[in-house]
């Protein structure tokens, strides 16, 4: 009875519905944008056909500029570093991302503690690292870091009394029908 009553009051553990819920972040996350450097823009100083050999040579040091400029990029140290990837690699940074969801979802089913929270941390650390950070994935980091701090093993209390109990009542019984017969 003692039994019965801790497996009545144990923790029901919705392992189905953290598995959908996986499921619907991986899928919003293959929607989600990457980051994109900044596409630098230089105006072409236009040039007067009757410009003095003065406003010419001014242009031309004005073109120079420009175009040296175009080759050294000045970033502030405060600034976070975003990585860049080549638009040949975005296939496989989404696949890799969707990989680390499923990990996480068989880590799930397994009862694996410590990979589902590895595999989930380490989608929404790429999540930050590679993809536009905008209110939606800032939304679904947030998700990601709330579900890998759920616990994924069950509890289930010992009934080991119960099951030597019966497994003794099942053998009396069949003894007694062999003795009955």
């Amino acid at each position: 009875a003692e039994e019965v009553a801790a497996l009545r009051t144990a923790a029901r553990f919705d392992a189905e519905g953290l598995y959908l819920k996986l499921e619907g972040i991986a899928a919003q996350a293959d929607k989600l944008r990457l980051f994109e450097p900044p596409a630098l823009e230089t105006a072409e100083p236009e040039i007067a056909d009757s410009a003095t050999v003065q406003e010419k040579l001014e242009a031309g040091i004005k073109r120079a500029w420009a175009k040296l400029s175009s080759y050294i990029v000045l970033q502030k140290r405060d600034q976070q570093y975003q990585r860049l990837i080549a638009p040949e690699q975005e296939a496989s940074l989404r696949y890799s991302v969707r990989l680390m969801f499923e990990q996480a979802e068989l880590a799930l089913l397994a009862g694996n503690q410590t990979l589902y929270q590895r595999a989930l941390t380490k989608a929404a650390d790429w999540l930050e690292e590679y993809y536009v950070l905008d209110e939606s994935t800032g939304r679904l980091v947030t998700q990601v870091r709330e579900l890998s701090q759920q616990s994924v093993v069950s509890q289930v209390p010992d009934i080991s009394g119960s099951l030597r109990s019966l497994k003794l009542y099942v053998e009396a019984d069949n003894a007694r029908r062999r003795t009955a017969s």
